[in-house]
């Protein structure tokens, strides 16, 4: 999440000193140039968003995962030979267990 600030940051910053140039070197053509830009690109975006629509027949047909069973973890009930407690997921003595 880190990286995509570092990215998303910087270049928001780089478009928007661009924008801001064009309007003010640039006047009203500069102002008319940058509003046509971002109309096409709000277009675009919309074009692009209607490929897959997502509606009520749909926003549930996804993938399906099935699901395994799994045998419940062994639970270490009485210490091993050594007093100690076994962990329940290795069957290792806990490095926590009681002396």
């Amino acid at each position: 999440m880190a990286l995509a600030w570092l990215v998303t940051l910087p270049s928001a910053a780089a478009v928007g000193a661009v924008a801001a140039s064009v309007v003010v070197h640039g006047g009203t053509t500069g102002v008319v140039v940058i509003a046509l830009a971002a109309v096409a690109v709000a277009g675009v975006i919309v074009v692009l968003s209607r490929r897959n629509p997502v509606h009520a027949d749909n926003v549930n047909s996804g993938r399906t995962a099935s699901v395994r069973p799994v045998a419940p973890p062994a639970r270490a009930s009485e210490p091993d030979q050594a007093g100690e407690a076994a962990c329940m997921w290795t069957g290792t003595p806990s490095a926590r267990s009681p002396r």
